[in-house]
């Protein structure tokens, strides 16, 4: 989590435990094509009106700043300018945004990959073929990217590569807008939009936040619950041709693996979506081994063998995942809880 966020939060529950009857109250959200809500514990009604108008304007002031298709943005910018030199990030969002990115794609050794924005353009207009992909692919590939961190600066080493940052920008426009509501005096909260959710504290009368998922197979069913406080959680899977398409940067196609669905939790609301795109990515033998070398997160994966589906999950997720009834209907058995970590994993990353 962030540090800032995290101070915020430990003053707002020192507010909370003298504070006898917070207002309690939940708001319809929509943004970034997905629906949602803010639910929030704050100290009067008129702070709550002000807090969910600041919250919806930090979300859509991230998406345009994400958003590679629109050529007003900088990240457009970025992409236009950094395969002739090197381009000196000036918002601190996209900035992070980028580095984030570019952290897990090196973390998930590429099953992650930022620079599939060309992939994304080639399928707007349908089914592209083969020629069209494998040419496209020359222009995929983190590592032809150049991070200068001190400097903020980025230069692709490769033209015609294109950073599409969609594989993290729902979560992280969830990250900037919970500190805009940390901020603003809410004792506790919890973000929903789609498959994305942060929680911060918890209610006053329960140890953590139960989040609805939505199914991205079918948009408007939930999926499962899970029990969060001070963290991020997302999903992400194998979904439909076209700009919400979840690549495979080795074939240019849609993934199409044994990974059917891949839930993943993180500190931040970014963290969490790029650690669930990037499981969702991978093979399972890949996401098993991914969800080894991290630190300070947790996973449910449903995997495909054969005809049959099974979720596997963090160990530590037992007592605070619970299954729709559509969903708990549709896997092999019961939830296995053989993934890594064991315990709650604590403390910042």
């Amino acid at each position: 989590m962030e540090f800032g966020l995290r101070v915020m939060s430990l003053v707002a529950a020192v507010a909370l435990a003298g504070c006898s009857e917070p207002v309690h109250r939940s708001e319809p959200l929509q943004a970034m094509g997905r629906e949602g809500f803010i639910e929030l514990y704050m100290g009067s009604e008129e702070r709550f009106e002000e807090a969910v108008a600041d919250a919806r304007k930090a979300i859509d002031t991230v998406a345009r700043k994400l958003d590679f298709r629109s050529p007003d943005s900088e990240l457009a910018r970025l992409n236009r300018r950094a395969p002739h030199e090197y381009y000196t990030i000036q918002d601190i969002d996209l900035y992070r945004a980028v580095q984030l990115a570019l952290d897990y794609a090196q973390a998930s050794r590429g099953a992650f990959d930022p620079t599939v924005g060309r992939l994304g353009r080639l399928y707007e207009d349908g089914d592209p073929g083969e020629s069209a992909v494998a040419a496209a692919l020359e222009d995929v590939g983190w590592e032809w990217v150049v991070l200068v961190r001190e400097a903020h600066a980025v230069r692709f080493r490769r033209p015609g590569i294109e950073i599409d940052l969609g594989g993290l920008s729902k979560g992280y426009a969830l990250q900037v807008a919970s500190r805009v509501l940390a901020k603003s005096g809410s004792y506790a909260g919890l973000f929903v939009l789609g498959g994305n959710a942060y929680a911060w504290n918890a209610p006053p009368d329960a140890e953590y936040w139960s989040v609805p998922l939505e199914d991205p197979r079918r948009p408007g069913r939930t999926l499962l619950r899970l029990r969060i406080a001070n963290r991020g959680v997302a999903i992400a899977g194998q979904g439909r041709v076209g700009a919400e398409t979840l690549f495979d940067p080795g074939t240019g196609r849609a993934v199409d693996g044994d990974v059917i669905l891949a839930i993943g939790t993180g500190h931040t609301a970014g963290d969490a979506d790029a650690f669930a795109t990037a499981l969702a990515a991978s093979s399972y033998q890949a996401a098993t081994d991914l969800l080894g070398r991290m630190r300070k997160v947790e996973a449910a994966l449903l995997v495909r063998d054969g005809e049959e589906l099974y979720l596997l999950a963090s160990a530590s997720l037992r007592g605070r995942l619970e299954l729709g009834p559509e969903f708990d209907t549709e896997i092999d058995g019961d939830v296995r809880y053989l993934l890594p970590p064991t315990e709650f994993p604590e403390g910042p990353a």
